[in-house]
């Protein structure tokens, strides 16, 4: 007897879309566009001010035309949304009657877990070796050292989810992803996980009809403690990968559970176990010939420790390290040379990557008329310069990068001098939707403290509120001069 099969993705073929007709290039200007669609079988998305649909008949059957006149070329707008967001498009779409595309993508990929997941002698062989190694933890750090014993089974993995790449195969090689063998792992000791597929912030967020499942792209793993019934979401990012991390891209995104009984969509924490934050402290002291010499300290920890400790560890030769210390002093201190440095927790992923720098810089305070004149930046946030520096915007923004920092300076100043502080002194913060911003600088017994905290997330600014979203931006960039006379 013969059994045929079809997949499941063959109950969704009823679903269909048309070409995507775009009336404006980034590129090019036109006078004339022109989109034709005769007999159609559906009907049609428009996104972004798309012409209206004219309907007429040719030879006989119905037909559509969407016309367009006199596209000028769009502007060079730096840092703007991904063109699907705002060129007007259409495409035509003839709903499906059998099976939603969610739950089409979600038993495509189920099915292709389950044909690679089989236990060989090999899997079930280092799946004993792991449950000795862990044997004696318990609760959370039980989850946490089976992560590490499986990310380290691989040195060079693969970033993508390795759905389609059977586990012995992971196993026996110590090459490609480790997601699939860290999800059977799991299971293998009692420990519940579920798999998701996460709808990234770079991702249109407008809904398509059909094709939004196809949006849900990068995958994560939640995990449930037995003991606590804590949920710890998990998302894997190379050699390094901290448990407990989500990116900034993903968290607050829906996710869709390829594992579960049905394609049930569930949105992500707004933050991960572990925040993607970056620290930084300098303690330094200034004397009367103007050298300042000091200490700087910097802290990355979740995801921003993750890629600061890949960048460390690629630069193992010592004079590749030493141009990557200088990289890092010269953000704050330009011209400073280094007399030493240290880095903790290398090779330690589940603790924060922190760089220790000893520096000094001549003539940092440079000699004017009697006195020594301070004149720079500290701890500058780009963002205007970024962002906001045209003066009107036709394209919305993509900020693509979040931010998490907080500095602190610890400026010991010579004795016997008066001091002038000439830029803005106090507290004082440019708060509102596009992020919080903080600020205090102080002077105390000859020592001048200076405080600053910059949070915003990846977002995406609308023309209408750029001129708003500029003048936080230039409030929070000009915050960072400090004007100080020593006399």
């Amino acid at each position: 007897a013969y059994i045929e099969s079809d997949p499941s993705s063959k109950l969704a073929r009823t679903h269909s879309q048309g070409t995507r007709f775009f009336f404006k290039m980034q590129n090019i200007s036109s006078l004339h566009s022109e989109y034709v669609v005769i007999n159609p079988p559906g009907d049609f998305v428009q996104w972004n001010g798309a012409p209206k649909p004219q309907r007429f008949e040719y030879k006989g059957a119905p037909a559509v035309r969407f016309v367009q006149k006199r596209s000028p070329k769009p502007p060079a707008e730096r840092n703007r949304v991904n063109a699907e967001e705002f060129l007007p498009w259409v495409q035509m779409v003839s709903d499906g009657v059998t099976l939603s595309d969610m739950e089409r993508r979600r038993k495509d990929i189920l099915e292709s877990i389950k044909d690679n997941t089989k236990r060989s002698s090999y899997v079930r062989e280092q799946f004993a070796a792991w449950r000795e190694q862990i044997k004696a933890l318990q609760g959370i750090e039980r989850a946490k050292g089976l992560f590490y014993n499986v990310m380290d089974y691989v040195p060079n993995p693969d970033q993508g989810p390795g759905f389609s790449t059977d586990i012995s195969h992971v196993v026996t090689s110590k090459e490609g992803s480790p997601f699939m063998l860290l999800y059977k792992a799991f299971e293998d000791n009692g420990i519940p996980a579920d798999i998701f597929l996460a709808k990234n912030k770079y991702q249109v967020p407008q809904k398509h009809p059909l094709t939004e499942a196809s949006k849900y792209t990068t995958p994560v793993m939640r995990v449930t403690i037995p003991e606590t019934k804590q949920q710890v979401w998990l998302q894997l990012n190379g050699k390094w990968s901290m448990f407990g991390v989500l990116g900034n891209a993903l968290v607050g995104q829906p996710a869709l559970c390829v594992t579960c009984d049905t394609a049930k969509v569930e949105t992500l924490p707004a933050q991960g176990q572990r925040a993607n934050t970056h620290a930084v402290v300098m303690d330094a002291a200034l004397d009367d010939q103007g050298t300042l010499r000091g200490t700087l300290k910097e802290t990355y920890e979740g995801l921003r420790g993750v890629f600061a400790r890949g960048t460390v560890n690629q630069t193992k030769e010592q004079t590749k390290r030493q141009k990557l210390m200088n990289r890092v002093l010269s953000a704050h201190v330009p011209g400073a040379t280094i007399k030493s440095y240290t880095v903790e927790h290398e090779e330690d992923p589940d603790n924060p990557l922190v760089l220790n720098i000893s520096f000094e810089r001549p003539q940092f305070a440079r000699a004017a008329q009697g006195a020594l004149v301070i004149e720079q930046p500290f701890f500058r946030e780009p963002v205007a310069s970024m962002y906001a520096s045209q003066p009107a915007r036709t394209i919305p923004i993509f900020m693509s990068y979040a931010q998490n920092n907080t500095y602190a300076l610890n400026l010991k100043l010579p004795a016997g001098k008066a001091v002038d502080l000439r830029s803005k002194k106090g507290e004082w913060s440019f708060s509102g939707p596009y992020g919080q911003f903080e600020r205090s600088v102080t002077l105390d017994a000859g020592v001048l403290r200076i405080a600053s905290r910059f949070d915003a997330p990846m977002q995406r600014v609308p023309v209408a509120q750029y001129k708003d979203f500029q003048k936080w931006a230039l409030g929070v960039e000009r915050s960072s001069l400090l004007l100080l006379t020593l006399k």
